[in-house]
Formats: structure tokens, sequence, C-alpha cells
């Protein structure tokens, strides 16, 4: 999980992409942001699943849920084409 903060943050801070997205994310600094947060939230429920047995019943379980989907939502959203208005 911590092997996505390079590209992530490659993608945040330069806005450069590996070669085989650059065709087809539309906003590198949005899918930086996107993976950085996939991979804390899976680091969150990783650990939350390893510390409980029943991950769903602890807050900390459900936050790293969150903030995965919340990644994944943003990350698809920076390979839309024509968002915001756009055509």
């Amino acid at each position: 999980m911590a092997i996505t903060l390079i590209p992530g943050g490659v993608a945040v801070f330069r806005g450069w992409l590996l070669p085989r997205l650059r065709g087809r994310v539309e906003s590198p600094r949005i899918w930086g942001f996107g993976v950085i947060l996939m991979g804390l939230g899976l680091s969150i429920v990783l650990l939350a699943a390893h510390r409980h047995w029943d991950m769903f019943r602890n807050i900390a379980g459900l936050t790293g849920l969150c903030i995965l989907i919340c990644g994944f939502c943003l990350e698809k959203w920076a390979r839309m084409g024509g968002r915001l208005g756009r055509s």
C-alpha cells in the first residue's frame, strides 16, 4: 500500500503519469489524490482487520473502507472525459 505514494505523489505534485496511463487519464492530479486515498484506505482496513476479528464492527475498519471507496471514485472521475460540463 505504501507503493501507491510514489505514482500518486508524482501525479499530484508534478502532473506526471506512467506511460501506460497517459492516454486514459484526463486529470493527473485528481488521479494522484485518488490513488493516495486508495492506498491509505486499504492500509487502514488491513490494520483494522489484523487487529480485530470483526472489522465491520469497529470504526477504523469502516473509516478505512469509506476512504478506499472515495479514492476509487476520485480515480474513476479523473479518467472520465468531458466532466464538469465539457463536451
